[in-house]
């Protein structure tokens, strides 16, 4: 660095020239002397100290992004004599940057005669012919860049960069072949460059080349020579985990499978939470063992090695998806007792005690979650609640979200399962007391009141629901004013009041219109003016709300059931609820749309068949419409009873529907028609 500055201070170069040439050039700039002439500051003279200086000043042009400086320094440079490699490689880095804003490709052209005069110059420069290889490569011209490499490697065979440039142009050009011939062809050729890259490099640096030469005898059909070099990795690195997988799939292509299960047990031992481990762990156990062996494989794995928590908890996972509870429970037990903040874990003991009927169990340990504060608690305590009212024991669900919310955990969530709850069961009077213990200046307040709202909706107390609108403070008036209006909006809808209710929400859809719920507020319209018979208005409001949330589900069902329950437009109607069904395949309602859509279109197989998918679909919650609707299709296909059960099923769910009943005691026998 000395001697380089020494030198451009006498070319006259700035000191901000020399201290950024020594921060990007120093070394480089040495190179340009050559080394006969590289023995002295006296031996350079006056052409190579211009040479140098012209470089170092086109290198501070480069940095600086003045690409037309550097090209008018580098071209300067080039014509010079003894120009060095270095300048014809900067100047074709300088070409090729400029290229990109050259769309005749007239820059990367000179690029290439820049090298192609620099080869002739030095036709044993290593670095050329790299720079020459990546040009072309970068031109298309596959075939001719690992021309350059090859002949760059019989002047460098054990130069490692060389060896990794011209594989990835062998891994391209595997990406066109087109016969097994070929493939094998460039997979032999990769073989060759890769061992010979093993002759080069040493210790840990070997895995990757031997990894992919394992997955290359593979592909040749070589398992054993896999084996091998899947081996050697695993003795530099005994926890590579893609070393045992690469290991297991030759095993298995020698016809090894136990020799495989063992390399995948070694890998998940390496990597417990590894998925792709594990799926091929599952599938390799499956084929070979079956099902039961694979828990068992599991379970035994556990018990060799309790502390790793990775291994347990897969092994209770197996084993609760075997239903075999007792092992399952004994592992998970273990598991939160040696890692009590594994709440994965504890939630699974507890969805284990739910199905197996240990209702005090789970409870006790959602209370004592929520005794410690724990965050969990809730997820814990809405999880029980829900098995309990499904299992029929909706009062010990009420009872376990009181003691949670009044005594130890008073969390917004638990508070709006147990509003719902008692809301469901028609506890009113329990559900006003919860509501007087909140802060009737809270959001949780406001929250609760809407679900109570909503249950007294339900069950047709609109005075009571209006009354609870009445009594909110103002200050939570004011903020949640939306969401009052549209509230109002829908008590008067379902109470036959449409001119108030269109009010409602004509004013939020004009008051609010960057609010993201506005569509909701177009659809409730639309639902309005259908109901007064105002279908035009109807469909410009349902076309509206899917204008505005092109990707929901029920907006496209909306319109599209529309269509259908006035028997128009039924092609567009199918389209609708296709594109329904494709964004929510699991929402029974939107198959009954779709069933009912072929109904109306006259396609009476495909309408029952998805409307008998749709009764599946709300088991958990069944609709009287949706068994009204099948009740229809079965009678078009002439098949009575059914219809008649269907309708029978509907008038249960719905008594008050008198032209369901009107259908069963038209079309049902006399003995057992209806009362």
């Amino acid at each position: 660095m000395i001697r380089i500055q020494s030198i451009l201070v006498r070319g006259g170069l700035s000191l901000l020239a020399i201290a950024a040439a020594g921060l990007i050039g120093g070394c480089a700039a040495l190179c340009l002397v050559r080394p006969c002439q590289a023995q002295t500051t006296e031996a350079i003279g006056e052409p190579e100290r211009e040479l140098m200086v012209a470089y170092l000043e086109a290198r501070l042009a480069i940095e600086a992004d003045q690409h037309d400086r550097a090209l008018e320094l580098l071209q300067r440079c080039r014509r010079m004599k003894d120009c060095p490699t270095n300048v014809y490689m900067a100047l074709a880095e300088v070409l090729v940057d400029r290229s990109r804003l050259d769309e005749t490709g007239e820059m990367l052209e000179e690029a290439g005669k820049v090298l192609e005069e620099g080869l002739v110059a030095f036709p044993d420069s290593v670095d050329l012919r790299l720079h020459q290889s990546n040009l072309l490569r970068k031109q298309g011209r596959l075939e001719e860049a690992i021309g350059a490499l090859n002949q760059a490697l019989e002047t460098a065979p054990r130069r490692l960069s060389l060896l990794e440039t011209i594989s990835d142009l062998h891994l391209l050009r595997l990406q066109q072949v087109r016969t097994q011939e070929e493939l094998n062809s460039e997979v032999e050729s990769l073989v060759g460059i890769y061992e010979r890259v093993l002759e080069v490099v040493q210790g840990q640096r070997r895995t990757t080349p031997l990894m992919i030469l394992s997955s290359l005898h593979l592909k040749l059909d070589r398992p054993e020579r896999a084996v091998e070099t899947a081996t050697e990795v695993l003795e530099l690195d005994m926890y590579n985990v893609r070393a045992y997988l690469a290991l297991a799939e030759a095993r298995v292509a020698l016809g090894q499978p136990e020799e495989a299960i063992q390399a995948l047990r070694q890998a998940l031992l390496a990597e417990p939470e590894n998925q792709e481990v594990r799926n091929a762990l599952n599938a390799r156990l499956t084929s070979t063992r079956g099902r039961d062996g694979v828990v068992a494989f599991h379970a035994e794995l556990a018990e060799s090695y309790p502390n790793l928590k990775g291994i347990q908890e897969l092994a209770a996972q197996h084993l609760m998806d075997a239903e075999r509870w007792e092992q399952a429970e004994s592992i998970l037990s273990h598991i939160v007792s040696v890692w009590p903040d594994d709440n994965r874990s504890r939630l699974s003991l507890v969805r284990l005690w739910l199905a197996t009927d240990q209702h005090d169990k789970a409870v006790g340990e959602a209370l004592s979650m929520g005794r410690r504060q724990d965050e969990f608690a809730p997820l814990i305590a809405l999880s029980v609640a829900e098995s309990l009212d499904r299992a029929g024991k909706r009062d010990a669900a009420i009872d376990m979200l009181e003691d949670l919310y009044h005594e130890a955990y008073p969390n917004e969530n638990v508070m709006l399962a147990l509003m719902q709850l008692l809301a469901d069961s028609g506890e009113m009077d329990r559900a006003q007391l919860l509501l007087k213990s909140i802060s009737n200046q809270d959001r949780q307040y406001f929250l609760a009141t809407l679900l109570l709202i909503e249950s007294l909706e339900s069950a047709k107390r609109f005075e009571d629901a209006h009354r609870l609108l009445d009594d909110l403070p103002q200050p939570l008036v004011q903020e949640f004013e939306r969401d009052v209006t549209y509230m109002r909006g829908r008590l008067y809808r379902d109470q036959k009041e449409h001119d108030k209710a269109l009010e409602a929400f004509e004013r939020l859809i004009e008051g609010h219109q960057d609010a993201p719920e506005r569509y909701l507020y177009y659809i409730d319209a639309g639902l309005t003016y259908q109901e007064m018979g105002r279908m035009s208005e109807a469909e410009t409001h349902y076309r509206q709300a899917l204008e505005l949330n092109s990707e929901d589900a029920d907006t496209y069902n909306t319109l599209g059931y529309f269509y259908a329950e006035t028997h128009q437009k039924l092609d567009e109607a199918l389209e609708l609820i296709k594109k329904a069904v494709d964004l929510n395949p699991q929402a029974g309602h939107i198959v009954d749309s779709l069933g009912w859509v072929h109904y109306q279109r006259g396609d009476y197989e495909d309408a029952a068949a998805q409307l008998e998918e749709a009764v599946k679909l709300r088991q958990q919650e069944p609709d009287p419409v949706i068994y009204d609707h099948l009740g229809d299709a079965y009678l078009k296909l002439n098949r009575i009873d059914d219809a008649c059960e269907a309708w029978r099923k509907s008038l249960e769910l719905d008594p008050e529907v008198e032209a369901v009943r009107g259908k069963l005691n038209l079309h049902s026998n006399p003995s057992s028609q209806s009362n």
